[in-house]
């Protein structure tokens, strides 16, 4: 930083050099299949993550290793999500559906834990084809325990899914696969203009 000054007529300014600690962390994820069958909460459907045993998560996140708080800082961790692109394209016989949805990922975010998870899918009803594919943009933040604080971005990842089920003659089956990329540092703020749709 420098401070110039004008004293009576003459220009004076000092410099000095502040030491800026932010806290670090780092993201460790997890991923389960993407499956055809009824192991999931909507009952048959496309699914990235499981309802058994214990509502497997598709995707699990974890603050490992856990946030390095510089001296006299105090505060907790928030994970924000955005749902960059999600698109779900449904055939059958007589319609075709693609329905597009982006967003802040609500109602379950910011997630105020170390850990937290997402099980995407598609209930399979009257079509013969389903495809989907959701990519996604995932912060780890920390928000100051000070009054007004606001939440601070310390790393980001992207992560996604996509999969199809076909019906034939009654019976559906299908799969998929996953994606998450290496977590980085960021200094970016995650933004959004709308909420995410449910579908």
């Amino acid at each position: 930083m420098t401070c110039t000054a004008n004293v009576r007529g003459q220009s004076l300014s000092a410099s000095t050099t502040f030491d800026v600690f932010r806290p670090t962390g780092g993201i460790v994820t997890y991923t389960n299949s993407v499956t055809v069958d009824s192991n999931y909460h909507l009952g048959l459907s496309l699914h990235f993550g499981t309802a058994s045993p214990a509502e497997a998560s598709g995707i699990l996140w974890s603050n490992i290793p856990p946030i390095s708080l510089p001296p006299g800082v105090s505060g907790r961790v928030e994970w924000v999500q955005i749902m960059d692109l999600g698109t779900n394209f449904l055939w059958s016989p007589y319609d075709v559906l693609i329905t597009n949805r982006f967003g802040y990922d609500p109602p379950n975010y910011p997630v105020l834990e170390s850990w937290g998870g997402d099980s995407p899918g598609t209930k399979l009803a009257n079509f013969t084809f389903i495809y989907r594919n959701d990519n996604f943009s995932l912060w780890l933040m920390f928000r100051p325990s000070n009054a007004g604080a606001i939440p601070v971005p310390l790393r980001k990842l992207t992560w996604g899914w996509e999969g199809t089920a076909t019906n034939s003659a009654g019976t559906w089956t299908g799969g998929g696969r996953a994606w998450v990329s290496p977590a980085v540092d960021t200094l970016v703020h995650p933004t959004w203009t709308k909420n995410r749709a449910s579908y």
